[in-house]
C-alpha cells in the first residue's frame, strides 16, 4: 500500500501522507516543522521534534518500505507526532543504537501502537520548564 500526498486538519490534528521513498525524508521534516511551528511550539521543540521525525522517517525508508502518514497535533503546550506506516514488523528499541534510541532520549514519551495494516510510532514532547 502506498500513500498519496494529502493534507488533512481534522479536531486540531494535521496529517499529510508522504509516498515511498528517500524524497520523503526531506518532505516529512518541513510539514513537521511547519505544524509545529502553526502550533506554536516553541524553538526547542521544533528542534527535538525534528531529530526524532527524522529518525522515524528514516526507519521507515529503511525497514518499511511504504508510504508513511505523519500527524501532529497539541494538547495545552505538549504537542504529539504520529508516524503510521504499513509494516507489521515492530521496532525494537536498541540502546545505544538505532533511530528509537534517539526517540527514547529526546521524547518525553513514546510507544508503538499496533494497527491491523501496520503500525503507529508516537512521541510526545512538552515544552521547556
Amino acid at each position: 500500500m502506498d500513500v498519496m500526498l494529502h493534507e488533512t486538519v481534522f479536531e486540531g490534528r494535521i496529517s499529510r501522507g508522504f509516498p515511498r521513498g528517500d524524497g520523503s525524508l526531506m518532505s516529512t521534516r518541513a510539514f513537521c516543522r511547519d505544524v509545529l511551528r502553526y502550533l506554536q511550539a516553541d524553538a526547542a521543540m521544533i528542534e527535538r521534534a525534528d531529530q526524532i521525525v527524522t529518525a522515524l522517517a528514516d526507519n521507515v525508508v529503511r525497514h518499511a518500505g511504504s508510504g508513511m502518514i505523519v500527524d501532529a497535533s497539541s494538547s495545552g503546550r505538549a504537542v504529539r507526532v504520529e508516524v503510521e506506516d504499513w509494516s507489521t514488523q515492530l521496532p525494537r528499541l536498541r540502546p545505544g543504537r538505532g533511530g528509537l534510541d534517539l526517540v527514547d532520549r529526546l521524547a518525553d514519551r513514546w510507544g508503538v501502537r499496533e494497527r491491523p495494516r501496520g503500525k503507529t510510532v508516537w512521541f510526545e514532547l512538552d515544552p521547556p520548564a
